[in-house]
């Protein structure tokens, strides 16, 4: 009888710490935590898709909101980013500084033009040499996608080009660095932020 009651805390112990864990796992699951992403037991290709709006909508529900009546097309951006409207270089659109996250990078913006002829494609010529070229979704629809790398001058520009309501419509991104040899994983950083506003593209009319 001693023995079996000198296990009878032990027992007790053990099945707490089966259903902390268990409810550990399960709130991970839940929230998006996915401890076990992106190889989650059962996960479709759907459920991956779903949490990651979910949490996108999540990080983005206090950005503030840009609206363009004209030219049709909104999105949604950091509070902290600069937003620049009208007149120079920007009489056609909009453009956003964005803040740097890290010391290698000088600066990083993005901008937006509507230019009010489909014949104005193909729109800006960009210097250094093309990496990348294919077709990009924005605002649900297809763009042709570009990536530069200025190797000189240390800039990093990607660019989505497109007519849209038979305007030409280019969205451009650029990334200025302190250093011609940035890391594969602080590029991905510093893009991240891009990825998160272009994600919230979309077009009103």
């Amino acid at each position: 009888m001693q023995a079996q009651k000198g296990l009878a805390p032990i027992l007790w112990i053990i099945i707490l710490a089966v259903a902390l864990g268990g409810g550990y796992w399960a709130y991970q699951y839940t929230k998006g935590g996915l401890l076990c992403w992106p190889y989650c037991p059962g996960m479709t290709d759907e459920d991956r898709e779903e949490i990651k709006r979910s949490a996108l909508e999540a990080q983005t529900a206090n950005w503030n909101t840009y609206r363009n009546e004209e030219y049709g097309f909104e999105f949604k951006y950091p509070t902290s980013a600069k937003l620049y409207t009208g007149g120079g270089v920007i009489e056609n659109g909009v453009a956003l500084s964005v803040p740097r996250t890290n010391p290698s990078v000088i600066s990083k913006d993005i901008d937006f033009f509507a230019l009010p002829s489909f014949s104005q494609c193909p729109g800006r010529i960009l210097t250094g040499t093309r990496i990348f070229q294919g077709t990009g979704v924005l605002g649900g629809k297809a763009f042709t996608m570009e990536r530069y790398w200025d190797a000189e001058s240390a800039i990093e520009r990607e660019r989505y080009l497109g007519i849209v309501n038979g305007r030409c419509v280019e969205v451009g991104i650029g990334i200025f660095w302190n250093t011609k040899t940035p890391s594969d994983s602080t590029r991905k950083d510093e893009k991240a932020i891009f990825d998160h506003i272009l994600s919230t593209f979309k077009f009103t009319k």
